[in-house]
């Protein structure tokens, strides 16, 4: 197990404790031979720490959530933790994006602490790469993810005893359980999804087909795909969302990921340029590709100009909350921000009008359907459907929008009471 503490060189270093199994800090999949490590970032290794238990890898997980780190990192409200991803590689990059993206414009990299154990990274890997097969209800016992699930929780209760401000989790199939994960947590959570969903509706995107939404595809592996936390997120914010069909998956996506664990890494190149090309031919404005395996794949090539790294926005987000925590200068836990359960709802789109109205003749129609493949289904519905056909839901759309203008406008400009001179209400005013 590591627990490990890294920081910037202007800031003074403490020791949280870590038992190491792996001599080789930094060992890419296809080039095993670098080995670098993230300057200006610090790495301690203690094989001495507080963490025997772990070396005969039995009990670790309730070992590190009651294991106190020996020390935290006092006065330094932008701490975030990481809990580490499928492999040392991943957890790497991600800390470099954190380090050189930070100080760009002469900022200090935030101090961040790494918990990270080569066993349950390797249980995640098996996940994704085997999922179809462990998914399957033919094929031996449903899988039962509680043994990761409680590991990845004790990470994270590590992690905030270590005098984390903020936690993130650099690993696309591990925010398949993000829900648990963060349920009680004291600080921030950042999730993925949300991180790219931010990004897109920032950047102001247009859709490439007048009168259609704005289309987002997302390529990644069978197991994330299936969780379909990207999915979730884009939908409540008004996407509509393409994923690779039946046929791509079978013949393009999986074969590529077969094809990289055997090393044949010119047959996955092709393979996964093709089912990029059949997603970007069914007018997506971006893909997510939320996979490290595809993009290193595709390092360099002209189709990634098309892509998004969801790593590479929660990278982003990370140091917006770090810059921001740092300014605040505050000492205390910051709370994630609940919404106001009094604010108006947000105004639908005719799609969202058309989605709520079709959505069960679609599961009625296509028994079984998976909850993924609704979305698609009824995206290829309003794309066919003509102006004439829309118009009711756009209609709708179009009321909604006066209805949201008005409330937000009672929202933010509430009407006075008429108070007596005693302190008494005699009446409200009303618009």
């Amino acid at each position: 197990m590591e627990a490990t503490s890294l920081r910037p060189s202007n800031y003074h270093f403490y020791n949280l404790g870590f038992v190491n199994t792996h001599k080789t800090l930094y060992m890419t999949r296809l080039n095993p031979g670098q080995a670098k490590t993230p300057s200006p970032v610090l790495l301690h290794t203690d094989e001495t720490g507080p963490f025997p238990e772990f070396k005969k890898g039995s009990g670790s997980s309730a070992a590190l959530r009651n294991t106190a780190p020996r020390k935290s990192f006092p006065g330094l409200p932008n701490t975030v933790g990481i809990i580490g991803g499928l492999s040392v590689d991943s957890n790497v990059k991600f800390m470099r994006k954190l380090v050189n993206w930070s100080s760009r414009d002469g900022e200090s990299c935030p101090p961040f602490v790494l918990c990270s154990d080569h066993v349950s990274n390797k249980e995640l890997l098996s996940i994704e790469s085997s999922f179809p097969s462990v998914s399957s209800k033919s094929d031996g016992p449903e899988f039962d993810p509680t043994p990761i699930v409680e590991n990845l929780l004790s990470k994270r209760i590590f992690l905030e005893k270590s005098g984390a401000r903020c936690i993130v989790m650099p690993c696309h199939i591990s925010h398949s359980w993000h829900d648990e994960i963060s349920k009680g947590c004291s600080v921030p959570f950042l999730h993925i999804g949300e991180c790219v969903v931010k990004e897109l509706k920032e950047a102001k995107l247009k859709p490439l087909e007048a009168g259609s939404p704005l289309r987002i595809g997302v390529l990644a592996s069978h197991a994330t795909l299936t969780a379909g936390f990207y999915q979730e997120k884009l939908q409540s914010e008004g996407f509509e969302v393409v994923l690779p069909d039946k046929v791509t998956m079978e013949y393009s996506v999986i074969p590529a990921i077969e094809a990289l664990n055997r090393k044949d890494i010119e047959g996955a190149q092709n393979l996964l340029r093709i089912a990029l090309q059949v997603l970007l031919a069914r007018v997506v404005n971006s893909v997510i590709l939320a996979s490290d395996d595809m993009r290193g794949l595709l390092h360099l090539d002209p189709l990634l100009k098309k892509c998004i790294d969801p790593i590479d926005a929660l990278a982003r987000s990370a140091i917006s909350w770090a810059q921001s925590a740092k300014k605040d200068g505050s000492k205390k836990k910051k709370q994630k921000k609940k919404k106001d359960p009094n604010a108006p709802k947000r105004a639908m789109s005719g799609f969202m009008f058309f989605s709520n109205m079709e959505r069960d003749n679609v599961k009625r129609e296509n028994p079984g359907i998976a909850f993924t493949d609704v979305g698609r289904v009824l995206g290829e519905k309003w794309r066919k459907m003509s102006a004439e056909e829309k118009e009711p839901y756009e209609a709708k759309a179009r009321q909604d929008k006066e209805r949201y203008k008005d409330d937000i406008r009672s929202y933010k400009n509430p009407q006075p009471m008429n108070i007596d001179s005693q302190g008494v209400q005699i009446g409200r005013i009303s618009c």
